[in-house]
């Protein structure tokens, strides 16, 4: 970001300049990145469109080629005699005279046996192979359960060399109809066919054909190593699994070692095969960084002549104003300025400035007797500019806050801030103030040696002669002395004198707050009505100045036992009343009244003095439980606390228990009538 103070430091000129200028180069940019990423996903869409049509024709030409072999395969079977299929010799003769297809199956022919044994094969290899038994080989066994002419998976030849070879089979009928063999043409996976012609053929200068199973076994890859194995998938496999689901198409894949291809594929339609096709994404994106370049650059020629433009613009537009503005500087504020023509708003700003000099002229007199009253006024008045940065404060503000004139000049009155002031204190006085209205409140303020004080403020807007709001006015009163007054008497009000706990009237105040709450939110709350026991006797042995001492850690005591939001009370004498909110009824009183009884239970140590008798006696009621009102809530307290006291002291019992002793009573009364 340009550091404020030097942007402060430019002309207009060269403001306006930096500012269109970061806009083109915004623009320049964001259409750069568009463009690029726009024209990149069209290259690549339209690449693998390209290449899945060059996949799409070979595909359809394997299939024509495939289909054609296994048809004229056909034909041939239909020619074989049912009677060569008995004997060794007349299957090796019809072969013999029938190697006119032999130029389609590089692998050669054979004539199997529908048990599987081989009767003849062309070219003749050994006597010793004939009768051999392929009866347990897939191929066979792919034929036997298909009946009908197939093209086999790919397996290791039997005869020499082992070469990877498919097979295509053909049923050989008797006269009734039945399989009594089949005619059987061999195709070498590498050889000079049209399937070793696959690993062969190229895709641009870099990328491959390659041929494999739905099972994901390689047929056909120009790295022979890898042929009649199974082929790990790319790690993209959302597309490739796509693909073996029957899919056709192109996409971006990622190889075995993290290379990026354009990867087409084609099921074909004779076999269960797939044809598909790599090429590297560094190929496929060579040509479209060669034109982005070209667009980049063409692009980037275009911005720079168009900022030069901008700039040339600038300057000479706005040459005449710095004319203007040098003639200002000479003027005293007494002449008037020379028509200027160049623009329309050149001359009618001097317009403006000459009329402004003439008022300025006459107010200057209604200006100085407002000084001199502002200057003698007992009260702070501060005037800021819209952005609330102060342009005047009268003396009665630095003899208050301690600030000068000059150190409070630029500044925000927010340096009198402190965190006493709620937030939405500020947000309420600036949208009352920014409407055109008068604000009147309090503020807590600090001063600059870092004494708080308290202000009574009334801020105004000041309008122009259109209505516009041009400058706050804030007139401060400094009421510190009447707030700490009035906190003085509003804790005598509320607060016991002794022990500092929140008296009988603060009291019920929080206890008819808290009820509210409970009918609001369906909740509880819980009242602890406690009574010190043995207290007279400290009075009347020790004195009433060891009572109120006793008093005192008494009411630390316990609250120390409860939560700041719990609310601890002096009754009156010795009794304390304790609102619980927000407490498990059946874990929670119990904990509390426990603790507190342990606590007041330990020694008090009053002037050296050590006094070990003392103990409490608690009452607990619970709302709506057991009342619903004030006056109830206490009677139910007081009766539970009695009935401590009757239990022994130093216990706690709750309404509950009085309502049991209540029942007790009157069946016992019933017993005795």
């Amino acid at each position: 970001m340009l550091n404020h103070r030097l942007w402060k430091n430019w002309n207009l000129s060269t403001r306006i300049g930096i500012v269109i200028s970061m806009g083109i180069i915004v623009n320049i940019l964001v259409v750069l990145i568009g463009a690029s990423v726009f024209l990149k996903k069209e290259h690549i869409a339209t690449f693998g469109k390209q290449q899945f049509t060059t996949v799409q024709d070979f595909a359809l030409y394997l299939d024509a080629d495939l289909a054609s072999k296994l048809k004229i395969l056909k034909v041939v079977a239909d020619l074989v005699p049912p009677e060569i299929m008995l004997d060794v010799a007349p299957a090796q003769q019809f072969l013999s005279h029938h190697t006119g297809i032999l130029s389609l199956f590089d692998d050669g022919l054979m004539i199997i046996s529908a048990d599987g044994h081989l009767l003849a094969e062309t070219p003749f290899v050994t006597t010793e192979r004939l009768e051999s038994n392929y009866s347990s080989l897939p191929f066979f066994q792919q034929a036997r359960d298909a009946g009908r002419p197939i093209i086999s998976e790919p397996f290791l030849s039997v005869k020499p060399g082992q070469r990877p070879i498919i097979e295509f089979i053909n049923p050989i009928y008797d006269g009734k109809g039945e399989i009594s063999g089949y005619l059987c043409g061999g195709l070498t996976l590498t050889g000079d066919n049209v399937l070793g012609n696959i690993a062969k053929s190229k895709v641009g200068e870099d990328g491959y054909f390659y041929l494999y199973s739905q099972d994901k076994i390689l047929l056909i890859h120009p790295d022979a190593t890898r042929l009649m194995k199974k082929d790990p998938p790319p790690k993209a496999n959302t597309f490739f699994n796509q693909v073996l689901q029957g899919v056709n198409g192109s996409g971006a894949t990622t190889s075995r070692d993290d290379s990026a291809f354009m990867s087409s594929f084609y099921h074909l339609q004779v076999t269960p095969w797939i044809l598909a096709a790599d090429i590297p994404m560094q190929e496929v994106m060579t040509p479209f960084y060669g034109s982005l370049r070209l667009i980049l650059l063409t692009i980037l020629l275009c911005g720079l002549l168009t900022l030069l433009c901008v700039w040339w613009s600038l300057f000479r537009f706005i040459a005449p104003l710095h004319r203007f503005i040098a003639h200002m500087d000479q003027c005293d504020g007494r002449e008037t300025f020379a028509e200027y023509d160049n623009s329309p708003e050149l001359a009618r700003l001097t317009t403006i400035f000459n009329q402004m000099l003439a008022r300025m002229k006459e107010s200057q007199d209604s200006i100085s007797k407002l000084s001199v009253a502002v200057e003698q006024s007992p009260v702070t008045i501060v005037i800021t500019d819209t952005l609330g940065n102060i342009e005047f404060v009268n003396p009665a503000f630095t003899r208050l806050t301690g600030y000068t004139f000059e150190e409070a000049l630029g500044k925000n009155p927010r340096l009198l801030k402190t965190e006493k002031n709620l937030p939405e204190t500020y947000v309420q006085l600036w949208q009352t103030i920014s409407n055109g209205k008068i604000w009147e409140g309090e503020l807590y303020n600090i001063k600059k040696n870092g004494e708080e004080f308290t202000e009574h403020a009334i801020i105004s807007p000041i309008f122009n002669d259109k209505g516009e709001i041009t400058h706050y006015m804030a007139i401060k009163e400094d009421i510190t002395a009447r707030k700490q007054s009035e906190e003085i008497i509003w804790r005598q009000a509320n607060f016991d004198h002794l022990t500092g706990l929140p008296n009988r009237r603060l009291f019920l105040y929080r206890l008819q707050s808290a009820m509210t709450s409970v009918q609001r939110d369906l909740s509880s709350l819980v009242l602890l009505f406690l009574d010190l026991d043995h207290f007279k006797e400290v009075n009347d042995t020790l004195g009433h100045d060891y009572g109120d001492l006793l008093l005192i850690e008494a009411a630390h005591r316990i609250q120390a036992c409860v939560r700041d939001t719990d609310t601890v009370s002096r009754f009156g004498g010795d009794e304390f009343i304790l609102i619980l909110t927000n407490i498990k009824l059946e874990v929670g009183i119990d904990k509390v009244t426990k603790k507190i009884l342990e606590a007041l239970q330990k020694p008090y140590y009053l002037n050296n003095q050590e006094v070990t008798c003392i103990s409490a006696s608690i009452g607990v009621t619970t709302c709506p439980e057991d009342a619903t009102d004030i006056s109830t809530l206490l009677k139910n307290a007081d009766l539970a606390m009695y009935l401590a006291k009757a239990a022994g002291r130093n216990c706690c019992r709750s309404f509950a228990d009085v309502r049991e002793a209540d029942r007790q009573k009157e069946k016992e009364h019933h017993v005795e009538i």
